[in-house]
């Protein structure tokens, strides 16, 4: 098991190690948004790794398409695409913070 904190929420949830971001965040039912259900395409999954990115997964093909090289330099990731394997400390837009088109057929959990 590994904890991820999430700064911005004051959750801390445990997760098993090599699962994706998204799949923990939802089964924590932690505040994520999805409009594509983890395939990297809507960009709403965003998440900014504050700390631990070194035990997290490669950034994907779907990542540089979605983010660009400015966000991912910035520590942003999709969570659909990030595995990890040790404790994070995470930061979890909440929904004034996303693009308009996360709310459209929104599945927002929760």
């Amino acid at each position: 098991m590994a904890t991820i904190h999430i700064k911005n929420h004051g959750l801390v949830i445990e997760a098993v190690r090599g699962m994706s971001l998204l799949n923990s965040f939802l089964a924590a039912q932690a505040p994520i948004h999805t409009v594509c259900g983890g395939v990297g395409r809507c960009g709403c999954c965003r998440v900014r790794i504050i700390a631990g990115a070194e035990g997290t997964s490669r950034i994907t093909e779907a990542e540089e398409k979605r983010l660009g090289g400015e966000l991912l330099a910035q520590g942003w990731r999709l969570s659909c695409q990030t595995r990890f394997l040790r404790d994070l400390r995470v930061y979890l837009p909440k929904s004034e913070e996303l693009p308009g088109h996360c709310f459209r057929n929104n599945r927002q959990i929760p």
